[in-house]
């Protein structure tokens, strides 16, 4: 396909038929789906893929579901395809013969009934078969338990990224003549994310200048803020987004560091629940108390903050240059201060702190 590359490596990967569960868990846009296609192209077992909606978050319409694609593998014993039929029918159905059972969009099931059914196959996987899930949010599965008994092959946001050779494949396979410049920075901007690069390849193809509309490509573009919006945050609710639109100021989103700004007492538990929700947040440690969003979501996001409340950004990144003064981060102090638009800040701070730039030899803040 056009606008795909092929990813060879984690391919390998998934074709591994000793594992269980084959988990890709990523925010939209890191091509899961695509992904699983390659794998299917490349491994011999059959594939039983099930499309998964929101009308299928039941556990009696889900095992239909389940059913009626591995009938279509080849024909099922009565008591799989029976109304009654539960997930050991299915799994002794896999067991004949070994297949993959692709369960695509996992994050629309819900019920705790739905979830249920799935995480019985997971763990009652007959050797030689294997469940495949693709999900936008961490899955409601025992992945300890398949972690610990190494029966699982997990590929998250970090796996999934293209590197920086895949990504400037995927700008040649679209025929954009670029210079060399050009689309290093969008690669360099995309972060890896393929969304993020396929919605540059569309925004530039309706541009009579594709070079100079790559060179001001961002977060604000149009098309990327409606990926944002309907794609990342169109789950959460107002409280939630509100607290991203707010918290994008920052760089990264510590949670110490978001209480003091954002004036919130929980940042830390509220990042960490987004990140579980598919909101493209890299944790920075393992504690889990500091993330990195996604810098073109970011910037998005700093976009709506404006547009919603123009005082308000401003606000918050003095607020946050006072923060960063108090915990004597004063390069960052300096940068709020700046993306504020306050030279008397910026003026003051360097005044205040000239003898500890100098003496550290960090002479660039004054210059």
């Amino acid at each position: 396909m056009r606008g795909t590359v092929a990813r060879p490596r984690l391919v390998r990967t998934l074709l591994d038929d000793t594992q269980a569960l084959a988990a890709l868990v990523a925010p939209a846009g890191y091509g899961k789906t695509t992904l699983l296609a390659q794998w299917r192209d490349h491994d011999p077992r059959p594939f039983a893929w099930v499309e998964l909606t929101t009308a299928l978050d039941d556990p009696r319409r889900l095992l239909e579901a389940v059913s009626g694609a591995l009938c279509d593998l080849r024909p099922l014993p009565a008591e799989a395809v029976a109304p009654q039929a539960g997930p050991d029918d299915l799994l002794r159905a896999l067991g004949q013969r070994p297949a993959v059972l692709v369960l695509d969009d996992l994050h629309l099931l819900r019920s705790r009934a739905a979830r249920a059914v799935v995480a019985r196959l997971a763990l009652g996987m007959p050797q030689g078969s294997t469940l495949a899930i693709a999900s936008r949010r961490e899955p409601a599965l025992p992945l300890g338990r398949l972690r610990a008994q190494d029966d699982v092959v997990e590929l998250r946001a970090g796996a999934l990224a293209l590197t920086r050779g895949e990504a400037s494949q995927l700008l040649l396979r679209a025929g954009l003549r670029l210079s060399a410049d050009v689309a290093a920075r969008l690669v360099t901007l995309a972060d890896g994310w393929p969304a993020a690069l396929q919605l540059a390849v569309r925004a530039l193809r309706e541009q009579p200048d594709a070079a100079a509309a790559a060179a001001a490509f961002g977060g604000d573009d149009a098309i990327v803020a409606g990926f944002v919006r309907e794609e990342l945050l169109a789950g959460l609710d107002d409280e939630d987004r509100a607290f991203l639109r707010r918290a994008a100021v920052l760089d990264p989103l510590r949670d110490d560091a978001c209480d003091a700004v954002l004036g919130t007492g929980d940042a830390g538990a509220v990042l960490r629940r987004l990140a579980r929700a598919g909101v493209p947040l890299q944790p920075l440690d393992r504690a889990q108390t500091a993330f990195r969003l996604h810098p073109l979501v970011a910037q998005a996001l700093r976009g709506e903050l404006r547009a919603a409340d123009a005082r308000l950004a401003p606000e918050l990144h003095r607020r946050a240059s006072a923060w960063h003064e108090r915990e004597g981060e004063l390069e960052d102090a300096v940068e709020h201060a700046l993306a504020a638009r306050d030279t008397d800040r910026v003026a003051a701070l360097l005044a205040a702190h000239v003898p500890a730039l100098v003496g550290g030899g960090r002479t660039a803040l004054i210059d």
